[in-house]
């Protein structure tokens, strides 16, 4: 389990990190999909800032509850960004980095883990 967990940590910061700095670099596909719902440049930076943010805080234990909980969030109205274009299918797939950071949540504070990774 202990393996699973680490994977789980590794591919949520990746995550997090590509999906932040996508933002904060500002990629046209991001513009472009922020602008079709209604949203500024100014929102794609802070999104990205807060994603880029999450992903470093997930590394030390110290901080793992706070940045699982920061992607969680930005993951979680990524995915409701996605429903509003109606992309149900990219917007399911999308749920897997919630879960993910959900159960990283969930073992950090609710399950009350001790086990360093």
């Amino acid at each position: 389990m202990q393996q699973a967990k680490t994977i789980i940590l590794v591919l949520l910061v990746l995550l997090g990190a590509a999906a932040g700095l996508a933002k904060i670099t500002l990629a046209p596909p991001e513009v472009q999909f922020f602008k079709g719902i209604g949203l500024g440049t100014s929102v794609v930076l802070a999104f990205g800032i807060l994603q880029l943010i999450g992903a470093l805080l997930l590394v030390p234990q110290k901080t793992r509850f706070i940045g699982a909980v920061i992607l969680d969030v930005t993951f979680t109205l990524s995915v409701v960004m996605i429903l509003m274009t109606g992309q149900i299918g990219f917007a399911l797939v999308s749920v897997i980095p919630v879960i993910m950071a959900g159960y990283i949540i969930y073992d950090t504070r609710i399950a009350g883990s001790q086990r360093q990774v």
